[in-house]
């Protein structure tokens, strides 16, 4: 078995953790608007929410890597896979949020019509 040896700068970490907690609660912000609009408007808070917190999620895990160092290695970022990281979570929280607000709308078109 290997062992890798690196260090972590603190700095960044704490950041990192900011990161995160900034976005959710952002993206949990504009999602709860996504239940009370319409048309266009829901569509555009879905995207909202959905690139706030893909995007948080992908800058939480950037900067977390940025945040551990390996002695005497020289790191490279391929341009379009690092791309395609930041879209991957921005389309998975975009298709959750959808899905969650449609099962939401649902349940309550079943409360109003029961009552």
């Amino acid at each position: 078995m290997m062992t890798i040896h690196g260090s972590h700068d603190l700095v960044l970490i704490v950041l990192s953790v900011l990161i995160a907690t900034a976005a959710s609660f952002t993206a949990l912000d504009l999602a709860s608007r996504i239940q009370a609009s319409i048309g266009w408007p829901r569509y555009a808070w879905l995207a909202t929410a959905a690139l706030a917190m893909g995007g948080g999620i992908w800058a939480m895990h950037f900067v977390a890597m940025l945040a551990f160092s390996l002695p005497d290695t020289e790191l490279g970022y391929d341009l379009g896979l690092t791309l395609l990281s930041l879209a991957v979570p921005i389309g998975a929280t975009g298709i959750s949020f959808a899905v969650v607000s449609s099962v939401r709308r649902r349940m309550l078109w079943d409360r109003e019509g029961a009552g």
